[in-house]
């Protein structure tokens, strides 16, 4: 096969890619995380904590309606993509059910008393499509800043960066795909937290601090 030939092969092969599956209407996407109960984290290590957590939007303005864009294979946008729940509430929920599912309480801000007050400012949340010759490689990010708060002194514990990053190659990138890459993400940004030295340290700090209270 001569070099054009390969270069038109490549161009069309692109355009299937990115076009198969709709690639002019906006994408729905489920996002959620939802651990495996039998699985802990080393945040199971503690005491059981009673914890706020709040998640604030701060991403770009103009990508706040979205977590992604489609595009055809000259990268010009095609559609949106959409979470079908505002990421958000995806994100805490993703934290809510690990922090749960190792023993831990997540009540509303205005439940007293408070072990720990987790604060999360999300800066991205978002996924995209890099074409090679003969796959799709998606990409998909959550970057967000983190304080812990402990309310027992009015002291910050912890504050940090935390993220999560996914990558995986599709032969034709659907809708599924953007979810897979983003889901995958996520897991990855809620496995980062809860092993995270300084979140670690955080929570083993409140139990001190808890169990000079009862003392």
């Amino acid at each position: 096969m001569s070099l054009t030939a390969k270069r038109l092969f490549g161009i069309a092969l692109s355009s299937v890619f990115i076009l198969s599956g709709c690639a002019f209407a906006t994408a729905q996407l489920d996002l959620a995380y939802v651990p495996e109960p039998a699985k802990k984290s080393p945040l199971s290590t503690f005491k059981p904590m009673t914890i706020g957590l709040q998640v604030e939007d701060q991403r770009e303005v103009d990508k706040r309606d979205r977590v992604g864009d489609k595009k055809n294979n000259l990268g010009m946008v095609t559609a949106k993509v959409k979470s079908n729940k505002e990421v958000t509430v995806v994100l805490h929920d993703a934290l809510k059910n690990e922090l749960q599912n190792n023993g831990h309480k997540v009540v509303n801000m205005n439940e007293l008393p408070l072990d720990l007050i987790i604060s999360v400012r999300l800066k991205r949340y978002w996924s995209d499509g890099r074409i090679h010759f003969f796959d799709v490689e998606m990409i998909a990010a959550i970057d967000t800043d983190i304080t812990i708060h402990s309310p027992r002194n009015d002291s910050i514990v912890a504050l940090k960066p935390i993220n999560g990053a996914f990558r995986e190659s599709w032969q034709i990138a659907l809708d599924g795909a953007f979810q897979s890459a983003l889901n995958g993400a996520l897991a990855e940004f809620v496995r980062n937290f809860s092993r995270d030295p300084d979140v670690l340290k955080a929570f083993e700090l409140a139990v001190q601090q808890k169990e000079q209270v009862k003392t």
